[in-house]
């Protein structure tokens, strides 16, 4: 367990969560990490924050030519290019780690071979803010599926969210799941901080969220037929999931119908977490 991990952070305009991102890096237990941060033409002082911490042998402060815009893909790419470690680990500018992240993915890795990529789920971070009704609302990401056990491909793919909270890590989650073993831990390794300046906020404020999610289920079904993908459960789901948009009526009535059970099920996941609720459920179906 002694293998150089390459952590990437792109960022833009985040002077206010940058330094608590970049430390939690620092802070990890495992300390045989590269951090690549990658300015991605930032306006603000983010790009003095990370000029701060590139003092820092192990930081790396990156910038595009004449210090544009890019996007976050390739900022990341740029990232990947520069890595030297034989692991990557990406953290967007406004979350943060727990300090044994590093340390826990690295031995798994090390137990499973076969992973080419390590996941557990996130907890939904409100708290950030100190503010006591918002300490109430964390709550740890529900994945939906059995953990603590490798996934063969393509076996997550809509299966699980792509970890990601923009189109460009979904497609990226979805193409590892699509190719991929990937190990799927019990495990919570980040806080995915929930404000409203983030992408996923920004897009559901302008009503794209929609048109978002259906461009991206689209991709994936042309990405599937281009890489002939014929394993009929990956297609069923697929299936599934553009029901809503085939039968938006249909759709409608069935989530009225559905409403109360879903309260009950986010209820049970609040006080039961949700490992121990997987647990009952299967003990319930047996």
């Amino acid at each position: 367990m002694n293998e150089l991990v390459s952590v990437i952070i792109p960022f833009y305009n985040a002077e206010k969560f940058l330094g608590e991102a970049i430390q939690s890096v620092l802070d990890q237990t495992y300390d045989k990490w590269e951090l690549l941060l990658i300015d991605d033409g930032s306006t603000d002082s983010g790009t003095d924050i990370a000029l701060e911490y590139a003092r820092n042998e192990k930081i790396q402060y990156l910038d595009h030519p004449s210090h544009q815009n890019r996007g976050a893909c390739v900022s990341r790419n740029a990232g990947i290019f520069r890595a030297k470690g034989k692991y990557v680990a990406f953290l967007d500018s406004d979350d943060v780690w727990f300090p044994d992240k590093l340390r826990q993915q690295i031995d798994i890795f090390d137990r499973v071979p076969e992973a080419a990529m390590v996941c557990g789920p996130a907890l939904y971070w409100f708290s950030w803010t100190n503010r006591s009704t918002d300490r109430k609302l964390d709550i740890l990401q529900d994945l939906g599926i059995e953990s603590e056990r490798l996934y063969r491909a393509p076996t997550l793919l809509l299966r699980l969210d792509p970890l990601g909270k923009a189109d460009e890590d979904q497609a990226f989650g979805m193409k590892i799941f699509l190719k991929e073993s990937v190990f799927v831990s019990g495990n919570s390794w980040i806080k995915y901080r929930k404000h409203v300046d983030s992408s996923t906020s920004m897009v559901n404020r302008s009503g794209r969220d929609r048109e978002a999610h259906l461009f991206l289920l689209h991709w994936v079904e042309e990405f599937l037929d281009k890489n002939g993908a014929n394993d009929w459960e990956t297609r069923s789901a697929l299936q599934r999931v553009l029901w809503p948009y085939q039968h938006p009526f249909l759709y409608r009535i069935r989530e009225s119908m559905l409403a109360p059970l879903r309260l009950t099920k986010w209820a049970a996941l609040k006080i039961l977490g949700p490992d121990l609720y997987h647990h009952l459920r299967r003990k319930l179906r047996t």
